[in-house]
């Protein structure tokens, strides 16, 4: 993995997409979270180092999809880290000069990770469970 690179580039018809994990700053990952309601020109500004029309991102777990100055910025949101048991994805298809963007949800059964969670007596489990799984 330390070979992989840091971000990832494809053309998609004129418009160029970049897929990275988040924001870095001096070569380090940015702890900068967005704001509560975060507009497309904030994620300009975090993402102002990353050259590219379309920016998808991860690391936060909830999902965007805001534009700004001609650019994009989307997240599907994390695959587990919510409130419902759903692998989210996106898919960005060429249209002119811009991407028309799907988005994808699949559920799936969690309920035998859930249990192991209580009788593996996972530390922090509770915290773990209320802040990033929140299906309780």
């Amino acid at each position: 993995m330390k070979r992989w690179p840091y971000t990832l580039s494809l053309e998609c018809g004129e418009v160029t997409a970049v897929f990275i994990h988040y924001a870095r700053r001096h070569g380090e990952w940015s702890d900068d979270e967005p704001p509560a309601h975060p507009t497309g020109s904030d994620f300009d500004r975090l993402f102002a180092g990353v050259a590219g029309d379309a920016v998808v991102f991860g690391h936060v777990h909830r999902e965007y999809d805001l534009t700004d100055g001609g650019r994009r910025f989307l997240n599907p949101g994390s695959v587990g880290c919510h409130d419902q048991a759903q692998a989210r994805a996106l898919v960005l298809t060429p249209v002119s000069s811009a991407v028309s963007v799907a988005k994808l949800a699949v559920r799936y059964d969690d309920a035998e990770l859930l249990r192991a969670f209580e009788e593996r007596q996972v530390p922090w489990r509770d915290f773990i469970l209320r802040r990033f799984i929140r299906r309780r």
